[in-house]
């Protein structure tokens, strides 16, 4: 799939036609943090394809355990 802008390529992206999630992308927005106890961040949880592609329609069930780290 390619995209031109002013008769130029773009952008170009290869999109799965087998319909597989492939891997499990666990993406923060910040990769460290201030240990004061204020600082927050956003993770972003994506299924993708082969390509690297998000699956906008995975629908499998995915199950999370979260422990606190001991002070």
């Amino acid at each position: 799939m390619d995209g031109y802008l002013n008769g130029k390529l773009a952008i170009s992206k290869k999109l799965s036609g087998r319909g597989v999630d492939r891997r499990f992308v666990l993406a923060p927005d910040d990769v460290t943090l201030k240990a004061d106890g204020a600082d927050t961040t956003r993770v972003v949880l994506r299924v993708t394809d082969e390509f690297g592609a998000v699956r906008t329609y995975a629908n499998d069930p995915i199950a999370f355990t979260l422990d606190a780290l001991p002070r």
